[in-house]
């Protein structure tokens, strides 16, 4: 109930976080550009939150998993940051696409 009438609406909650003394660190900023597709930029702010649906993240949400190990390289636990970053099958793949590009 954020407005007088006991009504929910976007515009009453709009209104109380802009007047609201909250900080945010820059670094859980994101900047949206329109040069990027919205989906693209909607996936790296999954990824920074961690929200890709890895074996890890299935696990906390309940969901039975066999490993959580990472499916391509076997080395390591399958987070957001080793699925983009660190796995050498990631690596290769982005490789192989800078250099098309």
């Amino acid at each position: 109930k954020l407005s007088g009438d006991g009504r929910y609406s976007v515009s009453c909650l709009r209104k109380i976080v802009d007047v609201s003394q909250v900080y945010i660190p820059e670094t859980s900023v994101i900047l949206w550009s329109k040069v990027v597709p919205i989906k693209v930029t909607c996936f790296i702010w999954r990824a920074v939150q961690a929200r890709i649906p890895t074996t890890v993240v299935l696990d906390k949400r309940g969901i039975a998993v066999n490993s959580l190990l990472c499916c391509s390289c076997i080395g390591a636990v399958e987070c957001s940051e080793h699925v983009l970053m660190n796995c050498p099958f990631a690596t290769m793949i982005r490789n192989n696409i800078l250099g098309w590009c």
